[in-house]
């Protein structure tokens, strides 16, 4: 908690009610804050502000918006439908079967 009125709760996984992907959605310091399960590099962060996004820390289980101070934890960026940001979740591509057996 931050305040008497600024609450900060401990995000809980749900899913977007327009596109139905995995999120996080919680309250940073009283703002609703809903944002993608997974951790940016530096250079993807970047480019989530440049775009508009804004950017949060998972700390000590809260989301805390960044706001120019580095802190301790993991870079997550604010949830928009059908825009990903430096990650991929899809399946890695099958090992190549040899066309002789190895014996």
């Amino acid at each position: 908690m931050t305040g008497k009125y600024l609450i900060t709760t401990v995000p809980a996984a749900g899913r977007c009610g327009r596109c139905q992907s995995w999120i996080l959605i919680g309250v940073s310091e009283g703002l609703w804050a809903r944002v993608d399960p997974f951790p940016l590099e530096r250079r993807w962060e970047i480019v989530a502000l440049l775009s508009g996004r804004s950017c949060f820390t998972l700390t000590a289980r809260t989301l805390i918006e960044r706001d120019g101070y580095l802190r301790p934890g993991l870079v997550l960026a604010e949830h928009r439908c059908g825009q990903r940001l430096g990650y991929s979740i899809t399946k890695p591509p099958a090992a190549p079967t040899p066309e002789y057996p190895p014996f």
